[in-house]
């Protein structure tokens, strides 16, 4: 069965911020983020309670660097808004033991077992990683049979 699925630039941004910020990079967001308030908590005791520090380099790196790291994925998509700014649109053919996606474009890539290298599951969409890019496939657009059938590809 060929199923048509769009997907608009708003849920592509947000399928791509939530899989950014999601579980699975859990340990990336609390390191960047403990970084911050240290680096934020040293100079604020320097600056404002004439604490000296030991080196001053430190804070001075680590506050744009942590800011960096945690604000990545918006640059990521300010760097590459002619993919997040416009809709796409593509079709799933669901075969035997793989799928077949067509954008309209006319790109063809087959997923099977061996071209996924991991299966990321979200509450509103699938992420497939492949070894050159991502495919975010909106749970709603398939059916619960489809949804069984793509996870079968990486248990086996």
């Amino acid at each position: 069965m060929v199923r048509y699925i769009l997907l608009t630039s708003a849920r592509k941004r947000e399928f791509y911020l939530t899989s950014f910020y999601s579980k699975y990079n859990g340990f990336r967001l609390v390191f960047w983020t403990l970084t911050l308030l240290l680096s934020i908590g040293f100079l604020y005791m320097h600056f404002f309670q004439s604490v000296p520090l030991k080196t001053d380099v430190i804070p001075y790196l680590a506050l744009p660097i942590s800011i960096y790291y945690l604000l990545q994925p918006y640059f990521w998509i300010l760097q590459n808004r002619s993919y997040f700014n416009e809709d796409s649109n593509f079709y799933v053919e669901f075969k035997n033991k793989e799928i077949v996606v067509k954008t309209d474009s006319e790109e063809l890539l087959i997923i099977n077992e061996k071209s996924i290298k991991k299966l990321f599951e979200f509450d509103q969409f699938i992420k497939v990683k492949l070894a050159r890019h991502s495919i975010f496939i909106p749970k709603a657009d398939l059916a619960n049979e489809e949804l069984i059938r793509i996870r079968s590809l990486t248990a086996s």
